[in-house]
């Protein structure tokens, strides 16, 4: 009786999918934003190495703290780039990386991003 009763209950669910985490992309509304500082960029982006080369160079992750967020293979980090983007009034199709997020405003592309960074190193 013990074994059908694991079967049935834990088994089968266990093998037909239930209970396990969704596949779905996340869909992260503009109010939920996650409270802290935000870089959005992709692997294959010419000015987000540009972004990435002047963080290295004058020591930035020293300085401040953020959250890289890698968009071009991860749906999530996407999501959460569209609803800063939202929240900052670009609309999805002037949306692009590089962009920084400082909790109230957007910086995007290399030239507004690195000037972000300028005046955070220079404090």
């Amino acid at each position: 009786m013990k074994k059908y009763f694991f079967i049935f209950f834990f088994a089968i669910p266990l093998l037909s999918g239930c209970g396990l985490a969704s596949k779905a992309p996340v869909q992260v509304p503009a109010n939920e934003i996650p409270a802290g500082h935000f870089y959005f960029y992709a692997t294959n982006c010419p000015h987000c190495a540009t972004v990435s080369q002047y963080v290295t160079e004058h020591n930035i992750k020293q300085k401040t703290f953020y959250i890289d967020r890698e968009v071009s293979a991860n749906a999530a980090n996407r999501d959460l780039l569209i609803a800063v983007g939202k929240k900052c009034g670009i609309s999805t199709v002037d949306l692009a990386v590089p962009l920084f997020w400082d909790g109230k405003q957007c910086y995007q592309g290399a030239d507004q991003v690195t000037s972000y960074f300028e005046i955070i190193r220079q404090q």
